[in-house]
């Protein structure tokens, strides 16, 4: 069973987690991957981020994908029951998403029951690709090979439409593509999108 939340920050959509996933996280162990993050200069507000998850959970725990291979993933992944992927740079953790082996990995702990929480970036990677999110991101942090995301869901997320920085970017984006008939879904900052399977609510 797929379970995901998509959401563009948890510092605003905090109060609403454990409602809209219909999870008590005071039971759960989250392995959060904050690596996004570190693709930019600037993570004041990574802390107040990840706290509205920490305070919550019964176990947190951080584990940076970069560098890492696939066997060093899966070992830090595997007694996860939330795995909590941050934003920050999309183009840096869609890099090392695919050299740490991190969606094959997911997939399989979605397979056992796990969810995905996502964020801004964490987001982003979820949907089938990332190139949209160009001008409102830096490119040069990153070097995937290729845009191709983890395809969790077979649609674009576009997070911070009414960002006061990101959010006109953000609309003219989604604009764009639903003109050409694309698949995308924008979402505020105090909004989140729930995932089950085959269904879809926006929060």
């Amino acid at each position: 069973m797929k379970n995901l939340l998509l959401a563009s920050t948890f510092d605003d959509f905090g109060d609403k987690i454990e409602i809209v996933s219909g999870l008590s996280l005071s039971s759960k162990n989250v392995v959060c991957i904050p690596t996004a993050a570190y693709g930019q200069d600037n993570r004041d507000w990574l802390e107040p981020e990840m706290e509205q998850i920490k305070k919550r959970a019964a176990h947190f725990s951080s584990f940076d994908i970069a560098g890492k291979s696939q066997d060093e993933t899966e070992t830090a992944m595997q007694d996860a029951d939330i795995i909590y992927v941050t934003g920050g740079n999309t183009y840096y953790l869609l890099e090392h998403i695919q050299k740490s082996g991190f969606a094959a990995v997911l997939k399989e702990k979605l397979d056992q029951g796990c969810y995905y929480f996502g964020c801004s970036a964490g987001a982003v990677v979820a949907g089938p690709r990332i190139d949209f999110i160009e001008d409102m991101d830096d490119a040069s942090r990153g070097t995937p090979d290729g845009y191709g995301a983890m395809a969790l869901v077979d649609f674009l997320v576009m997070p911070h439409i009414d960002h006061a920085k990101y959010g006109p970017k953000a609309l003219a984006i989604v604009s764009n593509l639903k003109s050409k008939n694309q698949k995308i879904i924008g979402l505020r900052d105090d909004q989140a999108l729930h995932i089950q399977d085959n269904f879809i609510e926006i929060y």
